[in-house]
């Protein structure tokens, strides 16, 4: 897995797209990056209540961390865990033995999801989204 806290990484640049994962902040605390399965998402905040989406590599970035992962080693999360703290605290347990950063994805059905944004400009948000779907997956 690469991590860098260079000024910025071009995505670009990144040769090996199969299979690859990634997270990060475009530049300038701008907006985020999310890379599932090879193709590359960059959300920015429009206005408070305007989320865009767009699918491109052209982003700099000066906080990323990517892996190439063909196989993901799925495991079911005990419905205990309820919370983003619930979650942290198990995954700290499940990984305490694995090389950081540590990348894992989470699917699975959602009643509601809320998402809280501030980035560099001040610009403040939160958006709210009902029934999002898929299936739960961790790499170890």
């Amino acid at each position: 897995m690469e991590r860098t806290t260079l000024r910025n990484i071009k995505l670009d640049t990144i040769t090996n797209k199969t299979n690859l994962y990634g997270l990060g902040t475009v530049e300038y605390l701008s907006g985020e990056i999310l890379i599932i399965d090879g193709k590359s998402y960059k959300s920015t905040v429009v206005s408070d209540s305007t989320m865009k989406v767009e699918e491109t590599y052209d982003i700099k970035a000066p906080f990323y961390a990517y892996a190439n992962i063909s196989k993901w080693t799925e495991q079911t999360l005990p419905d205990s865990i309820q919370t983003i703290q619930q979650l942290e605290i198990y995954l700290d347990k499940v990984i305490k033995n694995s090389p950081r950063p540590f990348m894992f994805k989470l699917s699975g059905t959602v009643e509601k999801a809320t998402t809280y944004c501030e980035f560099a400009e001040r610009v403040k948000c939160k958006f709210t989204r009902r029934s999002t779907q898929g299936t739960k997956e961790l790499r170890s």
